[in-house]
């Protein structure tokens, strides 16, 4: 019991390190974002003819001089070409519209070109969806956790650990994320909200048994 004991102290040790290291991490420098989330310029080219998507993807690879290149598809029809970019000079620009005119054969006065500036997403725009869900699914299982410990001395105390192990939990993952500056992109929120339902279950499953 002892050695368990001192096992489970010095992992909740190294947890509360990490915390505390991503907290004063994200205090800092904040969340490194993907490209859906930074702020950024949309190009939007006019294909008559159409495309294929990874040819203009690698053609804006080639004249951007990067590999951070979002590509949007806005609509069915296969005509507009859509990319999202971050910094890029006034001649890149243009020389990326040329390799397009260059390889579908668009001439000059054909070609209709917009570019949109986008600005950056707040992390918790990206959080807000995800709170309410979380905070219905962790008070109804402590409820339930509760009716089932009723007759026990811990019904409150039992309750109170599995919030603690919860909050735990995503504390680290983001805390994770934010040390090793991985980047908070469109899969952020839904693996955290399905590691958050994994540990709910295995820890009220544990705590009710």
């Amino acid at each position: 019991m002892k050695k368990y004991f001192n096992k489970k102290s010095i992992i909740l040790a190294i947890s509360i390190l990490i915390i505390i290291a991503g907290a004063i991490t994200l205090s800092s420098s904040g969340f490194e974002k993907s490209l859906e989330y930074k702020e950024g310029t949309r190009i939007e080219v006019y294909i008559p003819d159409g495309y294929e998507q990874q040819e203009v993807i690698d053609i804006a690879k080639e004249c951007f001089k990067t590999e951070e290149i979002l590509f949007s598809k806005i609509e069915k029809v296969n005509k507009v070409a859509a990319i999202k970019v971050t910094n890029y000079t006034q001649a890149q620009f243009e020389n990326y519209l040329f390799k397009i005119a260059e390889k579908y054969e668009i001439e000059a006065e054909e070609m209709e070109y917009y570019e949109i500036v986008v600005p950056e997403t707040k992390i918790r725009t990206v959080i807000n969806p995800y709170i309410l869900p979380i905070a219905l699914i962790t008070i109804l299982s402590l409820i339930y956790i509760i009716i089932r410990n009723y007759k026990s001395n811990n019904k409150i105390k039992i309750p109170l650990k599995v919030l603690g192990i919860l909050v735990i939990t995503l504390c680290l993952y983001f805390s994770i994320i934010a040390l090793f500056k991985l980047q908070f992109s469109i899969y952020t929120m839904p693996f955290a909200f399905a590691i958050y339902i994994v540990t709910l279950l295995i820890t009220v499953n544990k705590k009710c048994e």
